[in-house]
């Protein structure tokens, strides 16, 4: 599952993502040219919403907006993968989807599981994940209201 997947997700966005590539350079991991064509996606989003209700055309403060807009989507997105995760370690689900998700939630559990201990032989270090995003999520959307108004 996870390789096609996988490849749905390359033939989706590779017409916008290879031509960055060509000219944004790659940080480690990091993948410059996708995140920017996330923001931009994101923003037309924004872009269309905020001008099909209003007639309007959105100021320099939306490309702002957008940013946070983005890694709120992330947020979600991760939140959505870590409760999928631990759902089908509690079920008896197949291993690719076990292992496609697993692939996805521990690099982003292992920085917590070296702070918080089993407690009782529990793992409870996404339970702490999701709190951290939630958190961050409404510190970033208290911002962003503030700069709206």
């Amino acid at each position: 599952m996870s390789g096609s997947l996988g490849y749905f997700i390359f033939r989706l966005t590779d017409w916008s993502v290879l031509p960055l590539r060509k000219i944004l350079p790659k940080f480690g991991s990091f993948d410059l040219s996708t995140l920017i064509n996330a923001y931009f996606a994101q923003y037309l989003i924004l872009f269309f919403h905020y001008f099909l209700s209003t007639d309007q055309l959105p100021g320099h403060v939306f490309f702002v907006i957008g940013m946070f807009d983005l890694i709120s989507s992330i947020i979600s997105a991760a939140t959505w993968l870590i409760v999928i995760y631990v759902v089908t370690s509690w079920v008896s689900a197949k291993d690719e989807i076990k292992y496609f998700f697993e692939m996805l939630v521990i690099p982003l559990l292992n920085p917590i599981r070296k702070i918080v201990p089993l407690i009782g032989g529990i793992d409870l270090t996404a339970f702490f994940l999701l709190l951290l995003l939630q958190f961050i999520n409404i510190v970033l959307m208290n911002i962003k209201a503030v700069l709206i108004f």
